[in-house]
C-alpha cells in the first residue's frame, strides 16, 4: 500500500514541477519572441519539449523501483560476503576473461594501426 501512496505522491510532484516547468519555458520563450519583434527582426521559433505528468510520474516510479532493487542486491551481495557464500573466484574470472577480450581486440585499419607498427 506504500508504494501506491508514494507513486501517487510522485505523480502529484511531477504534476505540479512539470507545469511549472512548461510556464517557464513559455515566459521565456515570449519574452525572446516579444525582444526580437521589439527589434525590428525576425522572430526565431523555439523546439520545446512537453513531457506528460503521467511520463513524468513513470519516470519517477522507475527511478525508485531501480534504486530500490540496487539497495536489495547490494544487501544480498553483502550478507553472502559476510557468510562466505559469495563465490569471489568466478567473479574475477569473468573480469579477468573481459579484460583480456578487450586488450586483445584489434583497435582499427587505415593509418593508425600503420603508424603504430
Amino acid at each position: 500500500m506504500s508504494s501506491f501512496s508514494s507513486i501517487s505522491n510522485s505523480f502529484a510532484s511531477a504534476s505540479r514541477a512539470a507545469v511549472a516547468r512548461r510556464a517557464d519555458v513559455v515566459n521565456e520563450q515570449q519574452g525572446v519572441t516579444a525582444a526580437t519583434t521589439a527589434a525590428g527582426g525576425v522572430s526565431a521559433k523555439v523546439d520545446s519539449v512537453d513531457f506528460s505528468p503521467a511520463a513524468l510520474a513513470a519516470s519517477e516510479a522507475a527511478k525508485e523501483i531501480r534504486s530500490e532493487l540496487r539497495a536489495q542486491r547490494l544487501a544480498k551481495i553483502k550478507a553472502q560476503i559476510a557468510s562466505g557464500e559469495y563465490d569471489i573466484d568466478s567473479k574475477l574470472d569473468v573480469v579477468a576473461d573481459r579484460i583480456l577480450k578487450d586488450i586483445n581486440r584489434p583497435t582499427g585499419t587505415g593509418s593508425d594501426s600503420a603508424a603504430a607498427g
